[in-house]
């Protein structure tokens, strides 16, 4: 079960890499090798939410979390408004968008 559940997240992953803008070969690499992954989200109800704690929640942040679990590294969130998402990626300040982006 954890097998499938690491090769879904790596599906699930390169997909991501699949629709974003181009990025380095190492990437992948860099992310395993610092154990974190950036992530980029912005607020959208009900996929991105802040709970009752203030805390980031829903289910694109637990699909975040999940793949990271499955890739073995921390997540680490960086919340901004959904315009900047993009350039941020493409200056590599973050790794992956999550915050219903689409093609």
């Amino acid at each position: 079960m954890d097998r499938l559940k690491f090769y879904c997240g790596l599906v699930f992953f390169i997909a991501i890499l699949g629709c974003s803008p181009p990025v380095h070969a190492d990437s992948l690499s860099n992310i395993l090798k610092s154990e974190k992954l950036r992530v980029g989200v912005s607020l959208y109800e009900p996929w991105v939410i802040k709970n009752k704690y203030g805390e980031l929640d829903g289910f694109e942040i637990q699909i975040a979390k999940q793949l990271a679990s499955d890739l073995g590294v921390n997540t680490e969130f960086v919340l901004m408004e959904w315009e900047n998402l993009l350039t941020t990626l493409n200056a590599n300040k973050i790794d992956i968008i999550i915050a219903g982006m689409a093609i």
